[in-house]
């Protein structure tokens, strides 16, 4: 019997890790898309319940393409990871951090109004300008865009996230 607890118990220990390998991108150690459908889901679902406050922000690294072709495909990769370690120690604990796709990243920010948004984009943007990634002894200078968008009365968190990537295609251009 108690060898039977304790293979149940390194059965589940195991599920609980693979669970957490499938909901975390690979590179960036960022929540994938996956993990984003059910903190998001949850996340519009609490605020509607609540009538709390929800907003997203959609980022994108400015110019990644040319720093790929200038510096290296390895530089490009060492980037992201240096994008997900300073956002997440400008983040709450609350909050989420979602590799969406490429270079493009979603926050979700619970309890969050746009101008609550705006002040966590710019301590990011301040700390990318402190802490710029050194690659072969050069810094990369980098700077991203940002969209953000506050959740609606009856939205969904699909609408929330295109809204947030239309805000974002707006700071981009």
């Amino acid at each position: 019997l108690t060898a039977t607890k304790l293979a149940l118990e390194h059965i589940k220990t195991e599920l609980q890790e693979s669970r957490h390998l499938m909901q975390e991108d690979w590179l960036t150690g960022a929540q994938n898309r996956r993990a984003m459908d059910m903190v998001l889901t949850k996340e519009v679902a609490r605020a509607q319940r609540s009538a709390t406050k929800l907003t997203v922000a959609m980022l994108d690294l400015d110019h990644f393409k040319a720093i790929n072709d200038e510096f290296g495909h390895d530089a490009g990769d060492k980037l992201l990871q240096h994008l997900t370690l300073i956002t997440k120690s400008v983040l709450r604990e609350a909050d989420s951090l979602i590799r969406y796709g490429g270079e493009e990243f979603l926050i979700i920010l619970p309890e969050t109004d746009i101008n609550g948004a705006q002040f966590v984009m710019d301590r990011l943007k301040q700390a990318f300008q402190k802490t710029p990634l050194a690659y072969d002894g050069k810094p990369i200078p980098v700077t991203f865009s940002a969209g953000l968008a506050y959740l609606m009365p009856d939205e969904n968190g699909h609408a929330l996230v295109m809204r947030a990537d239309a805000a974002l295609y707006e700071a981009k251009h």
